[in-house]
C-alpha cells in the first residue's frame, strides 16, 4: 500500500510534465486570438475555421474553393494585422503517412501538437479544428501541368492529399514569423504624433498663461 501511495504522485508528475511539454512552445498573441509557435517561427489563428464565424457566403460550413480560399486569406485581418497566408506544403508529402518537415501543417499535427498518424487527441490551445474533408494549403500539384490541382491536408489524420481546385475545403491561416513583432502601421504613427503636439502646445499655453 506504501509503495502504490508513492507511485501515484510520480506517475502523476509525469504526466503533467508530459503533457505541458507538448505545447509548450505555443505562445499567445493577439489578444488570444493567434498563437506562436517558437520551434517553426510561425504564427496561427487560433481559430481553425474563421472562415465559417460567422457563416460564409460559399461552401457552407466554413468551407470554400481553393480560389475563394486565397482571396479569403490575403483579405483576413485578426485584431487588425493582416498578412495571412495558407499553409504551405511539399508535393513530396503526398500521401504521406508521418511527420513531413516541408508541410507546415504536418509539422503542427505531429511536432508541435504531438499527435500520431490517424488520430487526433492534442489540439492544443486551437478551437474549431475540422475533422471532415481536408484543409487547403497554398501550395499546387506541379504533377498536373494545368495547375488544376491544389495540395491539401487531412487534419484529422495527418496526411497529406490533393484536390480540384473547385472542391470545397476548410481554411485555416497561418503566417510567417511573430505577429507580437508587426510594426506599427504608419497612420497609427501619424495619429501618435498628432496627439504629442497637441499635449505639448496645450503644456505651452499653460506657461505662457501662468508668466
Amino acid at each position: 500500500m506504501r509503495i502504490a501511495k508513492s507511485i501515484l504522485p510520480i506517475s502523476l508528475l509525469v504526466l503533467l510534465m508530459t503533457a505541458s511539454s507538448v505545447h509548450a512552445a505555443l505562445q499567445s498573441r493577439l489578444n488570444g486570438q493567434a498563437y506562436y509557435d517558437t520551434d517553426t517561427n510561425l504564427t496561427w489563428t487560433t481559430n481553425a475555421n474563421i472562415y465559417g464565424t460567422p457563416p460564409p457566403d460559399s461552401g457552407g460550413g466554413g468551407r470554400a474553393t481553393w480560389y475563394n480560399a486565397m482571396v479569403w486569406v490575403e483579405t483576413l485581418r485578426v485584431e487588425g494585422v493582416g498578412g495571412w497566408r495558407l499553409p504551405i506544403s511539399d508535393p513530396a508529402c503526398y500521401s504521406v503517412e508521418e511527420l513531413c518537415a516541408a508541410s507546415e501543417h504536418s509539422v503542427l499535427y505531429y511536432q508541435t501538437l504531438g499527435n500520431s498518424y490517424g488520430a487526433l487527441v492534442n489540439t492544443g490551445p486551437f478551437i474549431n479544428i475540422q475533422t471532415t474533408f481536408r484543409y487547403w494549403t497554398g501550395s499546387l500539384d506541379p504533377d498536373w501541368g494545368d495547375n488544376s490541382y491544389g495540395l491539401s491536408y487531412f487534419m484529422s489524420s495527418g496526411e497529406q492529399w490533393r484536390d480540384v481546385k473547385a472542391a470545397n475545403l476548410w481554411m485555416w491561416a497561418v503566417q510567417s514569423g511573430d505577429v507580437s513583432n508587426v510594426p506599427i502601421p504608419a497612420a497609427a504613427w501619424l495619429f501618435g504624433s498628432a496627439l504629442i503636439g497637441l499635449g505639448a502646445l496645450k503644456r505651452k499655453k499653460v506657461a505662457t498663461s501662468a508668466s
